[in-house]
């Protein structure tokens, strides 16, 4: 029997033995990702996995399936991925048209002949359109599914990028438009611009035709903080800018300002969510929290507060983790991993340990000593899923030795 391994606690963090996966490229990494899919299929594979792989294939190719789209002025853009187009077409087309049976699409960019042409492996991960004029967008193509993406500015009139116009190389990060000729620039790209999370910590005003290397940074967090990053309200009477700042995963730091920076920070609960509209703020916190002396719900009034004796019992209760016994011989465990797009080949070959391995592999040694199936799906949602169960944090386990 394999001894649970607690690495790392919080008074050690980088007492990690499974350190080297995060050199998701590296010839080790990669070889144990390949064993992993070899003994997934070996358990889970055969006749009804084809028989489900291929029924599955056929409904998210099907040519008639609803395609979902987004308003921007007199178009309805859509990004449509089928067995012809594995990387994707982007079109538009417009609100009469597209409530027809066979609405005609306007075709603005095929990602497949892009990829060729460049010889990249190009993955989408969205475009941002100018809401002014509406005739230019910037790009974000990743390379083979990475969490950094390749910015490049693209006028929808011409069906064609622009040379000179708003690109940036490979970094994570976004940009957010605030008028025709101005982009807030919020990423890792420059010495001295990332966190220690590798996103960005400054948010920069880069200006058409200047260098956003040397663009004024208007906003910027301390290395340990997450990241950070600015939008435009166009809610607002007058010009308002957001800056956001992720201290942590869980937690949220919103200031607003104008074009010099922020200039007011919105007194609200960190773990809290949040959106705006106008002067207006929806607020769900996770905790409970008193405003004026009237204390409002809360995310733990619906789903548990594990602080709390009584509510920590049913928790755990549902928990996969501590249901389990450890040393019992479960049978073969498979955990349904989703990360990057639905055409990334590269980066999500072992990306699921850089974020979900935390919470899937003491699971994975408690119920078979070390020895469980693992199988990557990917989904457009970027996000890391384990089936069945949300597990607990590492700071809940400790706390509950």
């Amino acid at each position: 029997m394999t001894a649970f391994d607690f690495r790392p606690t919080l008074n050690a963090p980088d007492d990690d033995p499974y350190l080297w996966l995060e050199d998701v490229e590296g010839e080790r990494a990669l070889d144990w990702a390949a064993s992993q899919s070899a003994r997934t299929l070996e358990h889970f594979g055969g006749t009804q996995f084809e028989r489900d792989h291929d029924a599955l294939t056929a409904i998210f190719d099907r040519p008639d399936r609803i395609p979902l789209s987004r308003r921007r002025g007199q178009y309805l853009y859509n990004f449509w991925q089928d067995a012809r187009n594995p990387r994707g077409l982007w079109r538009r087309t417009t609100l009469a048209a597209y409530m027809k049976v066979d609405p005609q699409w306007e075709l603005l960019l095929d990602l497949d002949a892009l990829a060729a042409s460049d010889g990249e492996d190009w993955i989408w991960r969205g475009a941002s359109l100018e809401p002014e004029r509406r005739e230019r967008a910037v790009l974000r193509l990743s390379r083979g599914g990475s969490d950094a993406v390749v910015h490049r500015e693209f006028d929808v009139g011409s069906f064609s990028f622009v040379a000179d116009g708003f690109n940036l190389a490979e970094a994570k990060g976004e940009v957010n438009w605030l008028d025709p000729d101005t982009l807030l620039l919020s990423s890792a790209l420059g010495d001295g611009m990332a966190t220690r999370s590798g996103y960005a910590r400054t948010v920069r005003l880069w200006k058409r035709g200047a260098d956003p290397l040397t663009a004024p940074a208007i906003f910027e967090t301390g290395s340990d903080s997450m990241a950070v990053s600015g939008h435009l309200d166009r809610t607002a009477e007058s010009e308002r800018l957001w800056f956001i700042e992720r201290s942590t995963f869980f937690e949220t730091i919103g200031r607003i300002g104008d074009r010099s920076g922020p200039k007011m920070r919105i007194d609200l609960p960190r773990d809290a969510g949040w959106s705006s509209f106008g002067d207006w703020l929806a607020v769900k916190p996770r905790k409970p929290w008193t405003v004026g002396g009237m204390t409002g719900a809360s995310w733990m009034d619906e789903y548990g507060d594990p602080d709390k004796p009584e509510e920590w019992i049913f928790l755990k209760e549902i928990s996969a983790y501590h249901a389990a016994t450890p040393g019992q011989p479960y049978p073969p465990i498979l955990l349904a991993i989703t990360s990057g797009t639905t055409a990334s080949t590269r980066a999500t070959r072992v990306r699921w340990p850089q974020s979900c391995r935390p919470l899937a592999i003491p699971l994975l040694l408690r119920t078979r000593r070390g020895r469980a199936r693992l199988r990557q799906e990917q989904s457009g949602a970027g996000r890391i899923h384990c089936l069945g169960h949300q597990f607990p944090s590492q700071r809940d386990r400790l706390a509950s030795r």
